[in-house]
């Protein structure tokens, strides 16, 4: 059953906005290191379990880099404590 919606004058049939906010929503998250990191981490599990040697290699290089662009797990330097 398809429906749709009147927006400002125009029909939005629902599949079309259902794509067009999961679209929405993936960018974001391509955006978003934190996701990047644990979706990083969950395929270098699988590939860890399933035991994809040049793909365990590839993830790992794409966790480290996306690693970096994490403020809080990237605290190295110098520190000076009192």
């Amino acid at each position: 059953m398809k429906s749709s919606y009147s927006y400002v004058g125009k029909s939005i049939d629902t599949d079309d906005l259902a794509m067009a906010l999961r679209d929405a929503i993936e960018r974001s998250e391509k955006r978003d290191p934190d996701m990047e990191y644990i979706k990083a981490l969950a395929a270098l599990e699988c590939a860890t379990r399933e035991y994809r040697k040049e793909d365990i290699d590839q993830i790992k290089d794409e966790a480290m880099m996306t690693r970096q662009c994490i403020p809080r797990l990237n605290l190295q330097g110098l520190w000076i404590g009192e």
